[in-house]
């Protein structure tokens, strides 16, 4: 069998090439040494079939990986593209003079379209692909098999958001007046009447237009293809072999491990621009003026920490609904960012030593000022008796002092046992563990060596047992044979 190694260097299937030794023989009659030839012949062209089978699925695995990587990037990129052409597009609806800009909007609306559209078929090429490597990294031969009713649902829910878009329909609609015209007739686009017409379809575009954020999700499967713990061979070795994924929870949880601080300023920042111009969005009235970005952001943050002074409030039942949402989320993150901030604070394994001991220190000399003032008061409570001044104001305050001392070294002594406790936590008992284990396996092996010198030295004495039974069945006889 012949392998075409420039093609497995290219990245192209291998192409298989059957030698004459691979070849089977067929014959009527044939030795038992040919048969074990033959069937060690079948053995190595079965194994070389499968070695080239492997190789191909992971030649085509590899194809297909890139393959969603660069189709997740674009989509990625339209996606983003898609959003921010809906808020330029809202922005310059929420402008005092729109009645200028209605050419500029249906042409961001119909872009947003095409974009919108553009994704929504790279999503199902997407989902093409990667059922393709769901099916090479299971070894399935039928996409069916792998098309599960949950990966459905998911391919069904992702193009219902990806679709989901401001429609430019609307404006196209709007735009003709009673003669006829379009909107981007030059005479009707400064016509008041075009302007009233496009303000009771802007709640319909909010209503189109903030599901669209949702997109973002687009830019955690980016990071998914290209973040190096998930890429990395050795993680996905551990993966399989601990049965944990390694999914978009597990690399969340991972960052927040390792960059706490991070992390979270970076998904805030980003929530907090979204909710701000969600509020702006939301808000927006006609014949009313509309709150600036300023005051959305002021109105967001106050919102987000549950302060809520009352001098912004939304009016909306858009805008309460997104100042639930953004309070809930405030609750959950302020809960992570007490965590984040108690982890920073707390001490080090070695810290906490070098504070026990310093603690430690302060307070044994506490103890021993306390217990020399004890002996001082009682010395000076004894020389009082011995003179016989016992109502004396002297005696009085030497006693009273004597107790006071008393109590201090009694707390003392309590701040010291609870010194003691808090030493002990849960690593002292794992360090001692490990220092022991060693020790442990030591003492294990040479008491299994004692074990078997044990056993060793029973099979010799039984041994000498038996010649020493020989030797005096032996004795006996000579002694009979002499006394005959």
């Amino acid at each position: 069998m012949i392998l075409d190694l420039a093609s497995l260097s290219q990245g192209t299937p291998p192409s298989v090439e059957l030698s004459q030794k691979d070849t089977l023989p067929v014959t009527d009659s044939q030795s038992p040494l040919q048969q074990q030839q033959q069937q060690n012949q079948k053995q190595r062209y079965t194994r070389n079939v499968s070695l080239v089978d492997a190789s191909r699925r992971l030649i085509n695995r590899k194809i297909r990986y890139n393959q969603c990587s660069t189709i997740s990037d674009i989509m990625c990129f339209v996606g983003m593209t898609g959003i921010i052409l809906m808020i330029i597009g809202s922005e310059l609806i929420f402008a005092a003079n729109k009645q200028n800009y209605l050419r500029i909007i249906f042409v961001l609306k119909l872009a947003t379209t095409i974009s919108t559209v553009l994704l929504i078929i790279l999503v199902i090429v997407y989902h093409y692909y990667a059922l393709n490597l769901y099916c090479l990294n299971n070894s399935l031969d039928d996409w069916r098999v792998g098309l599960t009713l949950k990966r459905a649902a998911i391919i069904a829910l992702e193009l219902m958001i990806c679709a989901i878009h401001p429609l430019s329909r609307q404006v196209l609609v709007i735009g003709y007046s009673s003669s006829g015209s379009t909107i981007l007739n030059t005479s009707i686009t400064n016509n008041d009447e075009a302007a009233k017409k496009l303000l009771p379809y802007n709640y319909l575009d909010v209503a189109l237009g903030l599901p669209m954020f949702f997109r973002l999700y687009l830019f955690g499967r980016v990071l998914m293809f290209h973040l190096r713990v998930v890429r990395d061979v050795t993680s996905q070795s551990l993966s399989h072999f601990s049965r944990v994924s390694i999914d978009f929870t597990f690399v969340i949880k991972y960052y927040l491990q390792i960059w706490p601080t991070r992390s979270l300023m970076i998904s805030g920042t980003f929530l907090f621009f979204i909710g701000s111009w969600s509020f702006r969005a939301c808000e927006y009235q006609s014949g009313v003026n509309q709150i600036s970005f300023l005051n959305a952001m002021w109105l967001f943050i106050i919102t987000f920490t549950t302060v809520g002074y009352g001098d912004f409030s939304p009016t909306t039942y858009c805008g309460r609904n997104i100042a639930v949402l953004i309070a809930l989320t405030g609750i959950i993150l302020s809960a992570i960012l007490i965590a984040v901030l108690l982890r920073k604070l707390e001490f080090s394994r070695w810290e906490t030593y070098v504070y026990n001991l310093v603690l430690s220190t302060e307070i044994s000399k506490a103890k021993n000022h306390a217990s020399a003032n004890i002996i001082k008061y009682a010395i000076a409570l004894f020389r009082f008796k011995q003179r016989g001044r016992y109502s004396s104001f002297e005696y009085l305050l030497a006693q009273k002092k004597l107790f006071t001392w008393i109590k201090t070294n009694r707390s003392i002594r309590q701040k010291q046992r609870k010194l003691i406790d808090a030493c002990v936590d849960r690593v002292e008992p794992l360090c001692s563990q490990a220092l022991t284990n060693p020790i442990n396996e030591r003492i294990t092996q040479q008491c299994v060596l004692m074990q078997e010198k044990m056993d060793r030295l029973e099979k010799r004495l039984v041994e000498m047992n038996g010649v020493m039974e020989s030797i005096q069945n032996f004795l006996n006889i000579l002694l009979t044979k002499d006394i005959k």
